[in-house]
């Protein structure tokens, strides 16, 4: 996996000795109101990011640097969706950074790599009803609204976004 730039951000593969920064990121319950996840303490935090730390060198998950304070402000990659194992685009960020379009600049970026890098054919996202600022994140990097569905027992909308290389591809 490598290193990612953007103009305002550095995104760099998630490694073993960031568990404790972005402990501290999921701990805010502003952030974490909206996880399918919300470990409330470093040990129940330990096998979930065990698994991301593995994700960094398959699928891909990043930390996400902000370039102008050099200070870490999330996390942004693919875990695996359903049994199909489509590539779902999942991010968070410090509430300090919410608003300044992070999160977009992030996701764009890391949907990039999916598919000139990988190849991978579409990603998904989910994102509660009511986390109207992720869905208008989804939005703005060209995700649609598939459906409704329900995960763990929570509500969810699904989002999907077809790589623009399998779409040239088929009208050839």
């Amino acid at each position: 996996m490598r290193e990612i730039e953007t103009k305002r951000l550095r995104l760099r593969p998630l490694a073993p000795e960031d568990r404790d920064a972005l402990f501290v990121i999921y701990a805010d319950p502003e952030v974490s109101r909206y996880l399918l996840a919300q470990p409330r303490s470093i040990e129940e935090f330990r096998q979930p990011f065990q698994k991301m730390v593995e994700l960094s060198s398959t699928l891909g998950m990043w930390v996400v640097i902000s370039k102008a304070d050099n200070h870490m402000i999330g996390r942004c990659g693919f875990y695996p969706f359903s049994e199909e194992r489509t590539p779902e685009l999942a991010y968070l960020l410090s509430r300090a950074y919410w608003g300044a379009g992070f999160a977009t600049e992030a996701a764009r970026s890391c949907l990039e790599y999916a598919f000139s890098e990988q190849g991978w054919a579409e990603v998904v996202a989910m994102v509660r009803p009511e986390n109207r600022a992720s869905a208008r994140v989804l939005a703005k990097v060209g995700m649609k609204r598939l459906r409704t569905i329900r995960v763990r027992g929570n509500t969810m909308e699904l989002y999907r976004l077809r790589s623009p290389h399998a779409d040239r591809a088929s009208r050839e």
